[in-house]
């Protein structure tokens, strides 16, 4: 590794914007050679849906910016891990199936507990 603290990030709400910067900023964390983790809370659970169509996707793509479907399922093979509340996912009436393959489920305690005393922990 790189000797860099870990970046865990939480995304706590439904905007596509501020879960693309979140998703851009641990992919840098994982080309710099460190680690990055997301935990997505409440409502942001529903940005990771495999069929999920954003009206701002074609503006990103005309620039020659992948989707957020895209970012998400690019953030995974990079190796950021991304994992969602699973109460959150419960409360949406959802089930894992809805969500992009590589995405694991854990609560806030499980995504609070792993974090090392030298992490870095951004919410967005």
């Amino acid at each position: 590794m790189s000797g860099r603290a870990p970046l865990a990030l939480i995304a706590i709400g439904a905007d596509a914007g501020r879960l693309r910067q979140a998703l851009i900023l641990g992919r840098a964390e994982i080309a710099l050679g460190g680690e990055a983790r997301l935990l997505a809370q409440g409502e942001s659970v529903m940005l990771f849906r495999t069929m999920l169509v954003l009206e701002e996707d074609e503006r990103w793509q005309a620039v020659g910016e992948p989707t957020l479907a895209e970012l998400i399922d690019e953030a995974i093979g990079d190796g950021v891990e991304i994992a969602l509340c699973q109460t959150s996912v419960a409360m949406m009436g959802l089930t894992p199936d809805a969500f992009h393959p590589g995405i694991d489920y854990a609560g806030p305690v499980a995504f609070l507990a792993g974090l090392g005393a030298s992490d870095r922990l951004v919410v967005v």
